[in-house]
């Protein structure tokens, strides 16, 4: 299996010893890899750790946004994001490499010794464009996810849908205290207003593969034919959308990201 490893980089320099164990595990379990990371807006020496890490190596490559103007922080991800896409394009890597492994390299990945299994899992079926992980405890990530499953229901914006609720401070209390809901009718959404952590549940290993629309939650392997010319856009809510949008996605229960 030849892979690209890619992902955007901000502030990670606390966690570089363990990412690059988890890399290096991942490097190890396929048949040939290039590995892209593009860094932005970092205020630690998170550069100069992927700079000597990388050291003229050929399969690793490191590119610096600089710092990013944009206030926005999905629009600052989506530009990182694109700009290993358009690496890949513009290099033709999609000719030497199937497959893109995107991963989060901050403290989130945490990549098992059986990576080559879990790795492997992914192709007990075939109809598909983009494979998500798993965590071994929670599944977190439900900005990035859209599903209908029974045992990860999700298929609304759920930070967006916070962003719309007016808050207020107490000048007593120093609490924040609701003073205005949007009106939601959706059921789920509902719900998710009064308890948050409904939707945050733990996928048993051995549960398969959960139909979605997108995911992330650390990491997702993509078949480089699939997401050719795909770019990713921040203006709105989550960058994965996008990106995600027509592809045929699954979560893969037994692919862990950390």
């Amino acid at each position: 299996m030849k892979v690209i490893i890619a992902g955007a980089a901000r502030d990670i320099e606390k966690y570089w010893e363990n990412t690059k164990v988890s890399l290096d595990i991942i490097f190890k379990s396929v048949e040939d890899y290039f590995c892209i990371i593009v860094e932005s807006n970092s205020s630690d020496n998170t550069l100069k750790c992927l700079n000597n890490w990388a050291n003229n190596d050929p399969k690793k490559v490191i590119i610096s946004l600089g710092k990013q103007e944009s206030p926005i922080r999905t629009q600052r991800i989506a530009a990182a994001r694109n700009t290993y896409m358009n690496y890949i394009n513009n290099n033709k890597l999609c000719d030497k490499y199937d497959y893109l492994l995107v991963v989060d390299l901050d403290d989130v990945l945490n990549i098992e010794s059986n990576f080559k299994e879990q790795l492997n899992s992914c192709f007990k079926i075939t109809d598909w464009d983009a494979m998500a992980s798993n965590r071994k405890d929670k599944y977190y990530d439900i900005w990035a996810l859209r599903s209908e499953s029974e045992i990860l229901f999700c298929d609304f914006d759920c930070i967006n849908i916070n962003y719309n609720i007016i808050r207020i401070k107490s000048p007593h209390t120093k609490n924040t205290i609701i003073i205005k809901k949007v009106r939601v009718d959706e059921p789920n959404v509902k719900r998710y207003l009064d308890d948050p952590s409904i939707l945050i549940k733990n996928i048993p290993r051995d549960y398969g593969f959960i139909p979605c629309t997108s995911a992330f939650c650390g990491m997702v392997l993509y078949k480089l034919n699939s997401i050719k010319n795909k770019l990713y856009n921040g203006d709105i809510t989550c960058e994965h959308l996008a990106f995600h949008k027509d592809l045929k996605m699954f979560i893969n229960s037994e692919f862990i990201s950390g």
